[in-house]
């Protein structure tokens, strides 16, 4: 099975950090138990930047999975959904998720 890493980096809505951050902390997170469901899926991290960057935080998730397209359709069909509900302090604008795989050395 191949190993990734689903990077997410976001931003709260100006204004609506708190709000966001209250999301993460006390819904997103407690919920990994549901998303780390999706088959695949074995922990997650959350960091915030130091000082100024293009994004204010960001998630790493570890997934292992012989078809990573198709976890990565199965958040889609949770996102937003009572199995996988989405803040709206979250400034859908600006998120980027991205699928990594490791780079063989030599």
């Amino acid at each position: 099975m191949a190993r990734y890493k689903l990077v997410a980096h976001s931003h709260a809505i100006a204004g609506r950090e708190a709000d966001y951050e209250r999301w993460y902390d006390d819904r997103h997170m407690p919920d990994m138990p549901d998303m780390l469901a999706v088959p695949g899926f074995v922990s997650a991290e959350r960091f915030t930047v130091v000082g100024e960057g293009p994004y204010r935080f960001l998630a790493i998730y570890e997934v292992e999975s012989n078809d990573i397209r198709a976890t990565l359709a199965e958040i889609g069909n949770r996102a937003g959904t009572d199995a996988m509900p989405i803040t709206d302090a979250i400034d859908t604008s600006q998120v980027s998720v991205v699928a990594w795989h490791p780079v063989a050395a030599g």
